[in-house]
């Protein structure tokens, strides 16, 4: 499955052509003044792409960090359920969801993908159905239904290890298309 183009950031289609365009420019002896200006352009867009890409990596990172954290938290908790008292699987529950989902998660990662629409809105979602999961299986906990509680901490941990694939595959084109940059740069130092 092949995830949508971040707007402002590079890509790898986008970084190649750029580089193409700027070492082709380099190659010329004597350059007219349009072309220094579409050299200026090209280095300028180029600069700003990665620039972008850069801060965008950096939103990623963190989503990975805080779904991964709230991943091994949450089944962490799910293998101990059988086995606490009710006064600690309260507090877990209330860590879990207080700390790592809603301030961790929701305000450290997802609220910081914001400007990345189409992303923002599969994150929330998957933040929004964990965040029910979890409500559910606390009521069911409570209810000593531990069997449909565990069933309800398997969606949450699917929901937060979708959160954990979203983030890195991201990553991984972002990271990507930096790299295609970087090699085809390192071709203007020969």
């Amino acid at each position: 499955m092949h995830m949508e183009v971040l707007a402002g950031v590079l890509t790898s289609a986008v970084a190649e052509k750029l580089v193409d365009k700027i070492l082709n420019l380099l190659k010329k002896e004597k350059p007219s003044p349009n072309e220094l200006k579409e050299l200026k352009k090209a280095l300028i867009e180029l600069t700003n792409l990665s620039s972008n890409t850069g801060l965008a990596l950096g939103r990623y990172i963190l989503l990975l960090k805080y779904s991964n954290s709230a991943s091994v938290h949450s089944t962490e908790f799910q293998s101990l359920l059988k086995d606490v008292n009710k006064e600690t699987a309260r507090k877990q529950f209330e860590k879990l969801g207080t700390v790592r989902i809603q301030k961790d998660l929701l305000k450290e990662a997802i609220e910081k993908v914001h400007s990345y629409r189409d992303d923002y809105e599969k994150a929330r979602g998957h933040y929004d159905n964990a965040e029910r999961h979890l409500r559910k299986a606390e009521q069911r906990y409570d209810a000593a239904n531990i069997a449909s509680c565990i069933d309800e901490m398997e969606y949450l941990n699917k929901e937060l290890d979708d959160l954990v694939i979203l983030a890195n595959r991201r990553i991984e084109e972002l990271l990507e298309a930096l790299l295609v940059t970087y090699k085809a740069l390192e071709e203007i130092k020969d």
